[in-house]
């Protein structure tokens, strides 16, 4: 038997049974070494197996005791020779007790010692190694305990949402000791006991006897410490953090089920300005439906349920179509025309946005074959989501299509936001796909952080004004920021292309400021294939006949 059921089964014994046991496991040893002759015989060497027990059981005192009453049952009044009637001398026995007595010391030494090593390596499983604090598993532990006896309690939880940001503008290890930082200042305002460091960002304080109304206002407290900067290695580091509170038994009957809610809880929409989000049944809800557009997702991927529509780049230089960018579009049961942006965001956190990245591939590149086989020349722009670019399978998957169609790779360009390259490792990735002869475009240029840095250190082809600008390019501060972003853009070797241009005013404005490209309602809304393809020829047609 494992020594740890050995430690589980020692907890269910009853003690005066132990005691019992071993008194009558020393008395029937006794009875064997005299009726098989004394202690001349090897028998004596059975009694090891009560200290042993003992030495389990009771620790080094029920050992030593148990091997000292043993040693003197087996001692002056235990002949040598039963037969003969020969009594055993003083120093026999007297040896034997001592002997006894190690055995029972050094055993109960030995099982403390595998005990301790137990008991620690128990005690790893349920401590975060990063901050030291219990881990969600410790939580689960507690929280069953809780719940089995009845106990009502409120779960508060703390998330710290800028802690990737801190990583990456600030360093990694102030952001780790931002999280220290805050469980600190946790342990001032809550009982430490109660505090969990149930993932990278994220607490959990387990408030007894507490309704949701005191939870809030504790959590209330706490939040309001962060309204100024915190400072860390003499650092100002302004920390955002979001609350979430779960109530048993409002909220959850199992610590699985209040697990689960309190996590929930930071998907929802949080109170005005208190950031602290209350478990509503509702989120249940959302993420069934959401479960539900998943599993549509994979069916819309095998069935070929997806669409893409192409939306036509001018060059104004040449009046002619320079691009079109792809843009993906989905009519499905559960919600109809589905906003994309968050088909994308539910993909995203499911972690099978790539599958459809490479749908839309796929079937860009291959619209782009039946195209060059039309006569028709033209390159396709291909949005990439952030996730994407962890993915090494996507460049590859775009290289074999690309060989397959024997399409030119220069026709083919990727188009990211700012949010997909603030990450240093991305620059070795955009290399890559540079060196497969791709494009590269930067969408939504100035909404992002660093845009300037952007420009230098990445290798970009295009940059595109994100059309927040564009649609107020009539003010003269935005205008002054546009031209000063073209200026900036030709002075790096890029060309740029203005998103969202709607009238002719914003083009003639666009025009005199030297931008390169334009894309907007003003020439075409996004077009279906057989659409796109009638447009291209006409608007060449017409400049041509110009």
């Amino acid at each position: 038997m494992k020594i740890n059921s050995l430690y589980e089964l020692k907890k269910h014994y009853n003690p005066i049974l132990l005691i019992l046991f071993t008194i009558i496991s020393i008395l029937i040893i006794d009875y064997i070494v005299y009726i098989t002759g004394g202690t001349s015989i090897a028998f004596t060497h059975m009694m090891y197996i009560p200290i042993i027990i003992s030495a389990f059981t009771f620790d080094i005192k029920g050992g030593v005791g148990v091997a000292l009453l043993a040693g003197l049952t087996l001692g002056p009044l235990m002949p040598l020779n039963v037969s003969e009637g020969m009594m055993q001398e003083p120093i026999s026995w007297i040896l034997r007790i001592i002997f006894f007595v190690i055995i029972g010391t050094v055993t109960s030494l030995l099982f403390q010692r595998i005990k301790l090593d137990k008991e620690n390596e128990v005690k790893k499983l349920f401590i975060n190694a990063e901050t030291g604090y219990p881990n969600s598993s410790k939580l689960k532990l507690d929280l069953n305990e809780m719940v089995n006896n009845k106990e009502n309690f409120t779960l508060v939880a703390f998330k710290i949402l800028n802690y990737d940001q801190v990583n990456i503008y600030v360093d990694y290890e102030v952001g780790k000791k931002s999280v220290l930082k805050v469980l600190e200042m946790l342990s001032e305002l809550f009982e430490k006991r109660n505090i969990y460091s149930v993932d990278t960002n994220e607490m959990v304080v387990i408030m007894r006897k507490c309704n949701v109304q005191d939870a809030f206002r504790k959590a209330q407290e706490f939040l309001s410490l962060f309204e100024e900067p915190t400072f860390i290695d003499g650092l100002p580091i302004h920390l955002v953090i979001q609350s979430g509170i779960v109530n048993f038994p409002l909220h959850g009957k199992g610590e699985n089920e209040l697990f689960k809610n309190i996590g929930k809880t930071f998907d929802q929409e949080v109170l005005y300005k208190n950031r602290i989000a209350i478990y509503e049944n509702s989120i249940s809800q959302k993420h069934q439906e959401n479960y539900a557009i998943v599993v549509a997702i994979y069916d819309a991927i095998k069935c070929n349920k997806f669409t893409i529509v192409y939306q036509p780049k001018i060059n104004l230089s040449s009046n002619n179509v320079m691009g079109i960018e792809a843009l993906l579009r989905w009519n499905n049961d559960i919600k109809g025309n589905m906003n994309i942006g968050e088909l994308i965001k539910i993909a995203e956190d499911a972690g099978i946005i790539s599958e459809i990245t490479k749908w839309v591939i796929k079937n860009a590149i291959n619209q782009l074959k039946v195209w060059q086989d039309e006569g028709i020349n033209t390159k396709v722009a291909i949005n990439i989501s952030p996730k994407d670019l962890q993915d090494d399978s996507i460049i590859e998957y775009t290289k074999n299509c690309i060989a397959m169609s024997q399409i030119d790779p220069g026709m083919i360009e990727f188009e990211l936001t700012e949010r997909a390259i603030i990450e240093k490792r991305m620059k070795l990735v955009l290399d890559s796909i540079r060196d497969m002869g791709l494009k590269i475009s930067l969408d939504d240029f100035g909404t992002g952080y660093n845009s300037f840095i952007h420009l230098v250190e990445i290798p970009i082809d295009f940059v595109k004004i994100d059309k927040a600008f564009i649609d107020n390019i009539k003010d003269m501060q935005t205008g002054f920021l546009v031209k000063g972003a073209i200026n900036l853009v030709h002075n790096l070797g890029k060309k740029v292309i203005a998103e969202g241009v709607e009238t002719q005013e914003q083009l003639e404005i666009l025009k005199n400021m030297g931008c390169d490209n334009i894309q907007g309602y003003y020439f075409s809304k996004p077009l279906p294939p057989e659409k796109l393809k009638e447009f291209i020829l006409k608007y060449n047609y017409e400049q041509i006949s110009l």
